[in-house]
């Protein structure tokens, strides 16, 4: 009974699955393109990294966390859905930059999306919807840059009942186009970080201070 409870609960842990690009396509959804010769599930904690290109078309990837950066990575979301059901998805990470192409299709993160952490970071966003369970972070030691010209990036706090927009002195949030939306408070990193067009749209449930009016470069809150 202990050795079967112990074996349940090494299983229970997942994998770490680095993503090789040795199958078809580039593509998330070909097990021959990770190291594990699977595709990673809700349990798995995912790497991009090497300068390597995934890319996601089609519903159903899944990981527990997904880390891009270390010597540089990409994902490009064209399509389909992710789930990154119990942690992180970070862009920027361990010496490599990180990059999230958001074309079309849904994201859901469990936890916190950083764009930047402890290395640079950048999310090009045009289409689709990203919806964050904790904090939307951009800037946590690395330059982090969110360019947003279409879609919705919802941070709904329904991971801890709360949520915050945190932005240090290196993050920037373009919004051109599309919504970003917060169940939760702002964080600001003291400097001009916000930029918003007159075809953009920001949500805000709670402001700790009346100085956000002061990043508004166009259009309104």
């Amino acid at each position: 009974m202990v050795v079967g409870l112990a074996a349940g609960l090494v299983a229970s842990v997942g994998a770490s699955h680095t993503f090789t690009d040795a199958g078809a396509g580039s593509l998330w959804s070909t097990p021959g393109n990770w190291d594990q010769g699977t595709l990673p599930g809700t349990g798995d904690w995912v790497k991009i990294r090497n300068g390597l290109v995934v890319t996601i078309e089609t519903p159903g990837a899944e990981s527990k966390k997904t880390h891009i950066g270390y010597e540089g990575g990409t994902l490009n979301m064209n399509g389909g859905t992710l789930l990154t059901s119990g942690d992180d998805l970070l862009l920027g990470k361990n010496g490599g930059l990180g990059i999230l192409n958001m074309n079309s299709g849904t994201i859901t993160v469990g936890k916190d999306l950083e764009v930047a952490d402890s290395f640079d970071g950048t999310l090009n966003m045009t289409n689709g919807t990203i919806i964050v369970g904790d904090d939307f972070v951009i800037g946590n030691g690395g330059t982090g840059i969110v360019n947003l010209d279409g879609g919705l990036i919802a941070v709904d706090g329904t991971y801890e009942g709360d949520s915050v927009l945190e932005m240090t002195a290196d993050g920037s949030l373009n919004i051109h186009g599309g919504t970003v939306s917060i169940t939760g408070r702002v964080d600001l990193g003291g400097r001009r970080i916000i930029n918003k067009w007159q075809d953009g749209e920001l949500f805000i449930s709670y402001i700790s201070s009346n100085e956000l009016v002061t990043f508004i470069s166009d259009g309104k809150i």
